[in-house]
């Protein structure tokens, strides 16, 4: 009868946010990983400004920054948008690409 409970009722639920945490923390875990990469690109950034490198190199770097910035926004919407939907599943555009 304690299995029958335990199938019927606790382990979906359980499997669900056992689900939800693992995605939280890969999106958390790729969050830092691009504002790491952000914070060493200002610093590349402030450094070839610094020693007068061509504008078009710099030019390039704002880009970089500025879609890594987009990028960010998207994983810091996703995670907002899994924490209202902690047990019902959602379909995640950045998990996806980055597990392919």
């Amino acid at each position: 009868m304690l299995l029958f409970v335990y199938m019927t009722g606790v382990h979906p639920i359980y499997k669900k946010y056992r689900s939800y945490k693992q995605q939280r923390e890969d999106l958390v875990k790729k969050y830092n990983r691009l504002w790491r990469s952000r914070k060493d690109l200002l610093m590349h950034m402030d450094w070839a400004i610094s020693r007068a490198d061509p504008p078009r190199d710099i030019e390039n770097m704002g880009n970089e920054v500025e879609r890594i910035d987009r990028e960010l926004n998207e994983i810091d919407e996703e995670i907002q948008l899994l924490d209202r939907n902690k047990l019902n599943p959602v379909p995640l555009k950045s998990l996806k690409t980055s597990q392919s």
